[in-house]
C-alpha cells in the first residue's frame, strides 16, 4: 500500500471485530467428542472412506509436522486465539506465541498457552533457540517483512524451519476479479508476493532449501465472488452468502463438491494461497 499505515497506527486497521480475534460459537460450543460423520454406522464400515475423505479435504493451509524430539520449541507468529498453537501442542511441541491483540492472545492465554502480547519486533527470543517457527497469512500484514525474516532467522536454531503462508499474488484470482479480489484487504495487507519473489527475499535473509506449496482450497474465489456481487447489488443474498462462507466455512456438501476443484488449481499451481518451507542452514 502507498500510503500506507504507520507503526502508530497500524493497530486502528485491526477493530475488535476482526474475525481471526472473535470467538465463534463452534470454538467455544463444539463438543469434542462428537464423532465426525465418516465415524458414525453404517458410513464407516465402507471401505477406504475416511482415507478418502481426509485427502479430499487436506488443504495444506496449516501444516502440522513433528518434533524431531518431544518438548522441542515451536512459535507461534499471530497465534490469534490459540487453535493452531493447540494443534502443535498435541503433536508434543513446547509451544509459545506472539499476538498483537490482546483480546486473541487472552483467549489463547485461558487456554494455558505462553503468548507474548506485542509485535514481532519487539519480541525477546535468544538467538537459535527454536526449532520451528510458523506464520500462517501473517507477513502480508507486516511493514517490514524483510526485518521479520532476519529476526526468524536469527532465532531458530541451525537446520530450524519456517512455515508460513500468504496470498499468491502470481495467480489467475487478482486478475479475474480485478479490485474485488478479496486477498487485497486493505488496509491490512500491506504487501502482496509473488513465489519467485518470496525466494529471492528468503534467499537474501539466508534460508535455503525453499518449497512453495500451492493450498487446495478455492475460499478467496466465494469471497471475491460474493464481493462483486455486492458491489453490483448491496442487497444480493447471493454475495451475502459467499461472503459468510469466505468468513466461515461452506455448507458441508458444497465444500466437498467443490474440493476437485481446488486440487485442480494448486496442480496447476493457481492456488489462490500458497504455504513455504524454509530452513535454516544446519552449518554456516
Amino acid at each position: 500500500m502507498n500510503p500506507r499505515p504507520t507503526p502508530e497506527t497500524i493497530a486502528n486497521c485491526y477493530p475488535t471485530h476482526y474475525s481471526p480475534h472473535v470467538s465463534t460459537a463452534e470454538s467455544t460450543t463444539k463438543n469434542a467428542d462428537e464423532r465426525p460423520w465418516f465415524a458414525r454406522p453404517p458410513i464407516r464400515w465402507i471401505p477406504g472412506l475416511k482415507q478418502f475423505y481426509h485427502w479430499l479435504m487436506k488443504d495444506y493451509g496449516h501444516i502440522v509436522p513433528e518434533p524431531g524430539l518431544p518438548g522441542q520449541s515451536a512459535l507461534e507468529i499471530g497465534t490469534g486465539r490459540g487453535a493452531f498453537l493447540a494443534k502443535l501442542d498435541r503433536k508434543g511441541w513446547k509451544v509459545r506465541g506472539i499476538e498483537p491483540s490482546e483480546q486473541a492472545a487472552m483467549q489463547a492465554r485461558d487456554q494455558g498457552y505462553e503468548v507474548e502480547i506485542g509485535n514481532l519486533e519487539e519480541a525477546k527470543f535468544d538467538d537459535q533457540s527454536i526449532q520451528a517457527i510458523f506464520a500462517w497469512m501473517v507477513l502480508e500484514h507486516l511493514i517490514s517483512p524483510q526485518r521479520a525474516l532476519s529476526l526468524i532467522f536469527k532465532w531458530l536454531v541451525p537446520g530450524g524451519k519456517f512455515y508460513f503462508s500468504v496470498p499468491n499474488f502470481g495467480c489467475v484470482e487478482p486478475v479475474l476479479f480485478g479490485r474485488h479480489w478479496i486477498a487485497w484487504e486493505a488496509p491490512r495487507h500491506l504487501h502482496q508476493f509473488r513465489p519467485k519473489t518470496l525466494q529471492k527475499i528468503l534467499a537474501e535473509a539466508g534460508f535455503e532449501d525453499v518449497k512453495i506449496i500451492h493450498q487446495r482450497n478455492i475460499r478467496d474465489y466465494y469471497g471475491s465472488t460474493g464481493a462483486w456481487l455486492l458491489a453490483r447489488n448491496p442487497d444480493s443474498k447471493m454475495g451475502r452468502a459467499l461472503m459468510s462462507w469466505f468468513a466461515d466455512s461452506p455448507p458441508f456438501f458444497v465444500h466437498v463438491a467443490l474440493a476437485p476443484l481446488g486440487i485442480l488449481l494448486a496442480m496447476l499451481r493457481q492456488g489462490g494461497r500458497i504455504s513455504i518451507i524454509a530452513q535454516k542452514p544446519a552449518s554456516p
